[in-house]
């Protein structure tokens, strides 16, 4: 699933804290403000050197490099690079549509859907997340793109008046416990899709169409299978059986079929009085 690039800086008033949509009843499940789980104005995410150069997304995260004459260990405005990784400092937005970073040195921000994050783990005082970055329908796992990065919490001062409940809530956990504990529960939300659950449904379909169909000509082989279903399908995916065009145009049906016949075709007068042995009706009235 494709990340979100954005430019504007999130604010606490776009979503609904997690206390208060747990103590009400909401008026709809499928619109609304998403549910802030935790957010944290003072994160650094960690990634390697030559991911970031290799990843025009992640890389819009990175500020403009500024001279580095006033700055100790030659840091640039909000990212520190080493030999192997370059950390950015962030505010993390953990949402229950979005894992939400955003730069501000940068003034750009990333939305993370949840099913790309395919391992998030506590790592000593930060948070490691393998993410997926290749289309999962439509890539084999030797095609897939990874990424890896630690976002580490920064201590909170004081909590947001719209946090302070929540913050109430777990004063007894860590920052990183919170951010954990935040993304497991959004990551619940968004169930990966199960291919399994997909095959079981388009054969379900499959069998509804045979059952309802009529007979099908398996005198090649015998089974409908992979390899041969696209003979028993038309251009829309529709299942189509020997002899269903012809019969939908009263053709095949043997000699006669379709065709109106008046009672005087076959020997019989208006009363339906015949000569023959073979009358079976009278008219009457």
């Amino acid at each position: 699933m494709a990340l979100e690039v954005f430019s504007s800086s999130p604010s606490l008033d776009q979503f609904q804290p997690l206390e208060e949509y747990q103590s009400s009843t909401p008026a709809t499940f499928f619109s609304g403000k998403p549910v802030l789980h935790y957010h944290n104005p003072s994160c650094t995410i960690r990634i390697s050197a030559s991911d970031l150069a290799s990843n025009p997304t992640f890389s819009t995260l990175q500020p403009a490099p500024t001279s580095t004459a006033s700055k100790p260990n030659g840091e640039t405005n909000g990212a520190t690079p080493t030999n192997d990784d370059t950390t950015i400092e962030i505010q993390a937005w953990i949402t229950s549509s979005h894992f939400t970073i955003f730069s501000p040195s940068a003034s750009k921000g990333l939305h993370i859907p949840y099913p790309s994050i395919s391992l998030h783990a506590q790592q000593g005082n930060g948070l490691y997340m393998q993410l997926i970055l290749s289309d999962m329908r439509h890539a084999s796992d030797d095609e897939l793109e990874t990424l890896e990065i630690t976002i580490t919490p920064g201590t909170q001062s004081a909590a947001p008046p719209s946090m302070e409940t929540i913050a109430a809530a777990d004063v007894s956990k860590t920052e990183i416990e919170k951010l954990y504990q935040a993304v497991s529960d959004c990551a619940d939300l968004h169930p990966d899709p199960d291919p399994e659950e997909e095959n079981q449904e388009g054969m379900a379909g499959l069998m509804a169409s045979l059952q309802g169909g009529g007979d099908v000509d398996l005198s090649s082989g015998g089974w409908i299978t992979a390899e041969n279903m696209h003979e028993h399908l038309d251009a829309e995916g529709n299942v189509v059986f020997p002899g269903q065009d012809e019969a939908m145009d009263g053709e095949g049906l043997g000699p006669g079929a379709g065709t109106r016949r008046g009672a005087e075709e076959d020997g019989e007068d208006a009363d339906g009085v015949g000569d023959g042995e073979e009358t079976k009706w009278r008219r009457t009235g």
